[in-house]
């Protein structure tokens, strides 16, 4: 998310199907606590799979400090950021 150079890089082997999925580290991407990690996917099925095989095992805390830090900066300053 910080690079946009390295998101167009894995946005085109997603679509040329070099890449399945990615994990984000929340504390270096969106300015929260460590601890946290978001797995993406341009394949919702792959998502699932992963969904499945991990259920109820980490905590909501890292999602809530996201949700948190996403509301309270808004829409505009997170874009700002990204530029």
């Amino acid at each position: 998310v910080q690079s946009e150079p390295i998101m167009k890089s894995i946005n085109s082997a997603m679509e040329h199907g070099r890449v399945d999925c990615f994990v984000q580290s929340t504390d270096k991407n969106f300015m929260v606590p460590v601890g946290g990690s978001i797995v993406a996917s341009g394949q919702p099925n792959i998502i699932k799979a992963i969904a499945a095989a991990y259920p109820g095992r980490a905590s909501a805390a890292p999602i809530v400090d996201l949700f948190i830090t996403l509301l309270t900066m808004g829409r505009n300053t997170y874009r700002m950021l990204l530029d």
